[in-house]
């Protein structure tokens, strides 16, 4: 039969399993010898750097593939690329750099960590700040990070009211308020630390002096470190102007009272703070003197005030003040009692004033004497307001009143009216 199937002889069966064996024996003997080693070595050209660049040196020499190969940079070119890039980085803003960076980042971590490497080695500082902004930027999508965000806004809102607060207060509460924040928290040199760096430098430091030298110092190293210069250029500022300020009160205290009150008796040489150093300096009866011709009663109040302040700062209770008040009467009186006493004399004669005051100058009357509570004395005689009322007359009138005095007498006023302090 036509469709009959092929009848397939043991011989050929044998014949065809031997051509079996054989191929398998090819196969496996190509897969041994030829696939694993191949496999083989692209793993390992893969996996190691110094063996792919010299396979790459290898081939680059090879027809049709070379060009491809000699494309790939070798290590010292990939060097001077990362460097390349790093110094470009560290050229550029740090906005601009950061994300640059974060891009490679993402795609190839081993290259950002190259570059960042060389950037280290260039710029460690700036670097580090580019750095801290990637890790910023990369947290600005988290849900904690975002909340924390918040929080931090918030608490700043309430630090800035509170620094209000503070500036607006007055200095009697000042101190007081400042050692509650400090003695509520768990951590209140930290706290008020904080609400200081709201505040400008100057403010801050006048602030920061109320407090006792060991709580002001713990204050100022828990702030960061920008306000904390700020802070620390203001000291030394304020330390300089008070040694040149106390310099010049030596020379001020050896000056007659009267040609000081152009220098003293206003704001036009010196600020309150200023002057009321200066006026500690330079004695409580001095300061009475001066501060009683001043004839600004405001001015007069704001110096006052102002070392009142600093002596409850330095001493913890103030010592001056109510003597140089008392001080400030006793040569307000007089300098009333003067003036007073010119315009009186002022309608009369010469040699009628000059019977006034030579008995003023001759009938030899105990001075006042005025104790303040420091100790100190003021005295005031007859003699002093004989001499301070001839000082409100003009040249010419003060010869003629010195003119009917007895000649011993008339040289002997002359001769102090040229000394200072008549």
């Amino acid at each position: 039969m036509a469709d009959e199937k092929k009848q397939v002889t043991p011989q050929e069966t044998k014949k065809e399993k031997k051509k079996g064996g054989a191929i398998k024996a090819v196969l496996v003997l190509l897969v041994f010898f030829i696939l694993i080693p191949a496999l083989g070595i692209t793993g390992f050209y893969f996996m190691n750097q110094t063996f792919q660049y010299r396979m790459n040196a290898a081939l680059s020499d090879f027809p049709v593939v070379g060009s491809y190969f000699d494309s790939i940079p070798t290590p010292a070119e990939k060097k001077a690329q990362y460097k390349s890039i790093a110094e470009y980085f560290l050229e550029i803003s740090t906005d601009s750099a950061v994300d640059k960076l974060i891009i490679i980042n993402a795609d190839e971590r081993s290259k950002y960590d190259e570059i960042i490497k060389y950037m280290l080695q260039v710029d460690p500082n700036k670097t580090k700040i580019i750095i801290e902004d990637i890790r910023t930027k990369q947290l600005k999508g988290d849900a904690v990070s975002t909340i924390l965000d918040e929080i931090t806004e918030e608490r700043n809102l309430e630090l800035e009211a509170i620094a209000t607060d503070l500036e607006n207060m007055p200095f009697s509460s000042l101190r007081a308020e400042m050692y509650k924040i400090l003695n509520e928290g768990l951590n209140g040199y930290s706290s008020l630390a904080r609400i200081f760096e709201q505040m400008d430098a100057v403010k801050a430091f006048e602030l920061l002096s109320l407090l006792d030298d060991v709580d002001a110092q713990s204050v100022l190293d828990a702030m960061d470190l920008q306000a904390k210069e700020l802070i620390r250029v203001e000291m030394n500022k304020d330390i300089s102007n008070t040694q040149k300020l106390i310099s010049l009160s030596e020379i001020y205290d050896s000056k007659d009272a009267e040609d000081l009150i152009t220098v003293l008796g206003n704001t036009s040489t010196y600020k309150v703070e200023e002057l009321a150093i200066i006026f500690k300096e330079i004695g409580i009866i001095k300061t009475g003197e001066i501060l009683a011709m001043a004839g600004d009663d405001l001015l007069v109040n704001d110096i006052i005030t102002e070392m009142k302040n600093n002596e409850v700062l330095s001493t913890g209770e103030d010592l001056i003040t109510k003597d140089i008040l008392k001080s400030l009467k006793i040569f307000k009186d007089f300098d009333d009692n003067i003036l007073e006493l010119t315009n009186i004399y002022s309608t009369m004669q010469p040699d009628q004033i000059s019977q006034v005051v030579s008995k003023l100058l001759t009938d030899g009357a105990l001075p006042q004497v005025y104790v303040l509570d420091s100790g100190d004395i003021i005295t005031i005689s007859d003699e002093d307001l004989a001499y301070k009322i001839l000082k409100n007359f003009d040249e010419k009138t003060i010869a003629e009143i010195i003119g009917n005095f007895s000649s011993t007498l008339a040289s002997e006023v002359s001769k102090k009216l040229t000394v200072p302090e008549y």
